[in-house]
């Protein structure tokens, strides 16, 4: 009997080890994932949301009531975009300041007037 009961608990033993190595590596994958989800949302959470409330010539934008300069031009960059300041102030108390179009995923390096 003891026997049996000693196969038994081998057979068990060699099904469940490629299962756990399963399932190993998808946590990896979770972890992975999970770690790069965070890494983009921070981007979208650790800076605070403006909006383009004008946009003259690709080189002149109002957002949070303050005037900014494109240092050369930024394309694209349209009334209602929302952005992030990567740099500089959304107050307009900067020498320059660098804007992250949300919709878009452009950069624009811009004067704060």
């Amino acid at each position: 009997h003891r026997h049996t009961h000693h196969a038994e608990a081998n057979g068990v033993g060699q099904h469940t080890a490629p299962v756990a190595h399963t399932k190993g590596t998808n946590m990896k994958k979770i972890i992975l994932a999970t770690m790069f989800l965070m890494a983009t949302a921070v981007v979208a959470f650790a800076y605070s949301q403006y909006y383009i409330e004008a946009s003259v010539n690709d080189e002149t934008f109002i957002i949070n009531g303050e005037v900014f300069e494109a240092k050369t031009y930024c394309f694209n960059m349209q009334e209602g975009d929302p952005v992030v300041f990567l740099d500089g102030s959304p107050y307009g108390c900067c020498v320059s300041a660098e804007l992250l179009n949300l919709r878009t995923g452009n950069r624009c390096r811009v004067w704060c007037e």
